[in-house]
C-alpha cells in the first residue's frame, strides 16, 4: 500500500522548512510522547520502503487542538479595496483558503502582520505553477536507464542519496565501486525516486566512448524537443568545444531541471579534460541541475581537479553487501556452511549472489553477462551443471 508523501521524512520537513536530516532527532519527542507512530511504508515512485510517520489517537487529539487554537488567531485582512478587518484566522481560511491546506494557510498568515488579499492570490497562482513545473509534453533521455527491481542492502547509501538531493549546494554525486557492485541499480533507484523533481538524462558509456557521446547525447535530447541550435553547431562546426555545448543546451533548455547521469564513465579513454570543462559552467551557472557519475574507480583527477567542483560534490564507494542482505537475495534452502563458503568467495558482490539466484531459480543463467575470470569463480562454486 502506497501512502502519501507528505508523511515521509522529506515530505515533513518540506512541509516545516527544516533540512531532512534535522527529522529523526525532531519526532523523537513525539515518538516518546506517544504523539506518532512510525512506519515503513511505499511511496509513490520510490521501490524501496521509507519511514513514514501517522498521528495516533493522543497526537489527533493534540492536533486538533492546536488547529483550534491556531484558528482562534485574530489577524487583519487588508482586502483588494483596501478596506481592514479583523478576523480569526479560520474565518479567513473558510473564505479564501479552499486551494491550501490549513497548515500552509497558517504559514501563509504567519509571515505578516497583516495578511493582505492579493498575496493570498499570489500564493495561490504560485502553487497552480508548482504543480505544472514538470515541464509538460518534454521528452526525456533515458533509453539506456537500467530496468530495475528493489535494491537490497544498500539502505544506507540510499539515505545519503537522498541528503545529496537536498543539499542544494552539492552538485555531482559519485558512486564508485566494483565491477557487480550495483552503481548503476542505485542511480536508477535514486532517479526513479524523483521524476518529478526532475527531467531525467542518463547516459551509459561503453568500452572506448569518447566525452563527445555527451555532446551528441544532449543535441538528440534538445532535437526531440524541437530546439536545433546545438545540433546545428555539432554538425558545422570544426572543434566542439565543450563551453559552447552548455551555452546552446542551457540557452534552449535551461529552465528544466536536469538529473544527469552519466554512467560507467570509466569507459571513457579520453576526454575526460573536455568532461570536467564541461561540468564547470554547469556546476556554476545550473542551479536546477544534479549529475550523478558511475565509475569503478574513484572520480578521475581530471575531473577532481575542475574548477568550482572541489565543494560541490560527495562521492560513495559501493562495496560488497552484508550476509543478511545477501541471504535476502538467495532465499534458498543453502546450509549456513554453504551459504558461508558462497558469500566468503563472492565478498557479498550483488552480481554474483544474484547469478547464484538465477541459477538455483532458472536452472538456467545468461553466460553472456560474464567475464572468463567470473565463470571460472562460478565453476568452483558448483552451483550448476551448465557451468561444468
Amino acid at each position: 500500500m502506497e501512502v502519501p508523501f507528505a508523511v515521509s521524512q522529506k515530505g515533513i520537513a518540506d512541509g516545516v522548512d527544516i533540512r531532512i536530516t534535522h527529522i529523526p532527532r525532531a519526532v523523537q519527542r513525539l515518538l516518546e510522547d506517544d504523539l506518532i507512530k512510525e512506519f515503513k511504508s511505499h511511496f509513490k515512485g520510490h521501490l524501496r520502503k521509507r519511514k513514514a510517520y501517522f498521528l495516533t489517537e493522543r497526537g489527533t487529539e493534540k492536533a486538533s487542538d492546536l488547529k483550534d487554537a491556531a484558528g482562534s488567531r485574530i489577524i487583519t485582512l487588508r482586502t483588494k479595496d483596501g478596506n481592514t478587518y479583523e478576523k480569526k484566522v479560520k474565518e479567513v481560511y473558510e473564505d479564501f483558503g479552499s486551494m491550501f491546506s490549513f497548515f500552509e494557510f497558517y504559514q501563509l498568515c504567519s509571515s505578516s502582520g497583516t495578511l493582505e488579499e492579493s498575496a493570498i492570490d499570489e500564493y495561490r497562482k504560485a502553487v497552480a505553477e508548482k504543480e505544472t513545473t514538470a515541464v509538460e509534453g518534454f521528452t526525456d533521455l533515458r533509453d539506456n536507464m537500467p530496468e530495475h527491481t528493489e535494491v537490497l542492502g544498500r539502505d544506507a547509501e540510499l539515505e545519503r542519496i537522498d541528503e545529496w538531493f537536498d543539499d542544494e549546494k552539492l552538485r555531482l554525486l559519485v558512486l564508485s565501486g566494483p565491477r557487480g557492485m550495483g552503481k548503476s541499480a542505485v542511480a536508477a533507484e535514486a532517479a526513479a525516486g524523483h521524476t518529478a523533481d526532475y527531467r531525467i538524462f542518463w547516459l551509459h558509456f561503453h568500452q572506448d566512448d569518447g566525452w563527445d557521446k555527451l555532446a551528441y547525447s544532449l543535441a538528440e535530447m534538445a532535437s526531440m524537443n524541437n530546439y536545433y541550435k546545438l545540433d546545428k553547431y555539432i554538425k558545422h562546426a570544426g572543434k566542439i568545444v565543450p563551453g559552447k555545448i552548455f551555452e546552446l543546451f542551457t540557452e534552449e533548455l535551461g529552465d528544466v531541471r536536469m538529473l544527469v547521469v552519466l554512467d560507467n564513465i570509466d569507459s571513457i579513454k579520453n576526454g575526460h579534460k573536455e568532461l570536467g570543462s564541461w561540468l564547470t559552467p554547469m556546476l556554476k551557472h545550473a542551479s536546477g541541475w544534479k549529475v550523478i557519475i558511475t565509475s569503478r574507480e574513484t572520480l578521475p583527477v581530471e575531473l577532481k581537479s575542475t574548477k568550482n567542483l572541489e565543494d560541490k560534490y560527495t562521492e560513495i564507494k559501493l562495496e560488497g553487501l552484508d550476509m543478511a542482505a545477501c541471504r535476502a537475495i538467495l532465499r534458498s534452502e543453502l546450509s549456513d556452511s554453504e551459504f558461508e563458503s558462497i558469500y566468503k568467495y563472492t565478498e557479498g558482490n550483488p552480481l554474483y549472489i544474484k547469478a547464484i539466484r538465477e541459477m538455483e531459480a532458472e536452472g538456467k543463467l545468461d553466460l553472456s553477462n560474464f567475464r572468463p575470470e567470473e565463470l571460472s569463480l562460478l565453476k568452483y562454486l558448483k552451483m550448476h551443471d551448465e557451468l561444468e
